[in-house]
This record gives C-alpha cells, sequence and structure tokens, in this order.
C-alpha cells in the first residue's frame, strides 16, 4: 500500500476498529482491538488496491465501505458471526452509493450498474437490499435504530467525520468556541488574524450549520443536533 495513503488513512481505520471494538460485547466474541485493527487494515489495502477514479472519484467513500466489509467478512469467516451495527454501517453505504449513481445517470440504476459501482458481487448486492428491507420494514424497526449505545456511537463517529471536512478554521473556529465557551470573539479573532468578531460569528454559524446539514446526511437527529447553532 502507498504509504500517504496509508498515513492519511490510519485514523479512519482506527475509528472503524474502535466502533466495531465498542459493538463487540454484544456478540461475546474473542475479538481483540488489534484483531479488528488487522481486519480494517487489510480492507483500506484492499480499497487502495481496487480503486478506479474513473468509476468512482470519491476514494473515501470507497475506503469506508470497503474497510466494514472485510471486518465483517473476517469476523463472518473466523468466528462464524456478524455484528448487527456492522450491517447498518454498510447499508447506509449502500444507501448513499445507490442515490450518488443515480445522482450520475440522471436515471433510475440498475442493480448490476449498482454492484459494479460499489466493487461488490450481486449476491452481496441482493444481501444487501435485502437487510436494508428488514431494518426499515420490519415491525422491530424502531427499537433497533433507536438503542442508545448504538445511537451514541454513530453519532460520535458521524461528528468525527463530519468535523473533518470542514476547512481548517471553521474547524478551529468551532472547536474553540465548542471547548471554551469563555473565549470572547475578539479574542479569537485577533489570534487567527481575522479583524472583525462579526467575522469570527459568521465562520462559527457557517461551521455549525455544515456539520448540522453533515450529521443529518449521516442519519444523526434529535437531541445531538440541538447543540449546533
Amino acid at each position: 500500500m502507498d504509504n500517504e495513503i496509508y498515513n492519511e488513512y490510519d485514523p479512519v481505520v482506527r475509528r472503524i476498529t474502535s466502533r466495531v471494538y465498542a459493538q463487540r460485547p454484544a456478540t461475546k466474541l474473542p475479538l481483540t482491538w488489534n484483531d479488528i485493527y488487522s481486519y480494517a487494515r487489510e480492507g483500506l489495502w484492499i480499497a487502495a488496491r481496487d480503486f478506479n477514479p474513473q468509476k468512482n472519484p470519491n476514494f473515501r467513500a470507497w475506503a469506508h465501505m470497503k474497510i466494514r466489509y472485510n471486518i465483517l467478512d473476517c469476523i463472518r469467516k473466523h468466528h462464524k458471526t456478524a455484528i448487527p451495527g456492522l450491517h447498518r454501517e454498510l447499508i447506509r453505504d449502500y444507501m448513499a452509493f445507490s442515490e450518488e449513481l443515480e445522482k450520475r445517470l440522471a436515471r433510475p440504476h440498475t442493480d448490476g450498474e449498482l454492484a459494479n459501482f460499489m466493487g461488490i458481487t450481486m449476491d452481496r448486492l441482493h444481501e444487501l437490499k435485502l437487510l436494508a428491507r428488514q431494518m426499515y420494514e420490519s415491525p422491530g424497526k424502531e427499537e433497533v435504530l433507536e438503542d442508545p449505545d448504538e445511537v451514541r456511537i454513530q453519532a460520535k463517529h458521524a461528528l468525527e467525520t463530519c468535523m473533518d471536512d470542514l476547512p481548517p478554521e471553521e474547524k478551529l473556529i468551532f472547536q474553540e468556541r465548542t471547548l471554551r465557551p469563555q473565549i470572547s470573539l475578539r479574542a479569537l479573532g485577533e489570534a487567527l488574524g481575522i479583524d472583525h468578531p462579526e467575522k469570527v460569528n459568521r465562520k462559527y454559524v457557517l461551521a455549525g450549520k455544515k456539520l448540522k446539514d453533515c450529521l443529518k446526511k449521516n442519519g444523526v437527529s434529535g437531541d445531538v443536533l440541538e447543540a449546533f447553532p
């Protein structure tokens, strides 16, 4: 694997590893953090190996999906079971890729086109469609989707991802105003070389709006969003 890709995406590999490991106790699997990290790291290698920028230029989304799939496959192979939370994230990947492909084609896609776009087999696509239907149409879906620990873990992961997507200055302003609310807009502006407090506040509000929109797209709602301006 290219060292630059590994160094850039190792924090992503570690976040996904920690999310899966946090869900491990419910499955009673004899998995260590290092076991899952090795599966995730192999998934990143697969993502880099198979990536085709002409087919799908969004490597970040591609890498997330391939990392999750490799963890799922390795757990199935070595432990003969699965982690429900990982299935949910893969379903969200499936829905996001489906939406993106339809935007590109400007028409509904076929299953074959979507499987090719995602780099998965038709059997795997049909498995995802069945899981998605069970999640969103089953009578018990509300209980499944509203598990407090799962929601907390998903919200934390989504916030980290959305923060990483902010421009550096907006990210810094939002972090400072959130973690150190006592700091004045003027003092923060002086530290960053911004001449008017109003400009700092506009960047803070803009960052909050971007984060809120990003979190909504990632399925986070409710009290978590109330913290944003």
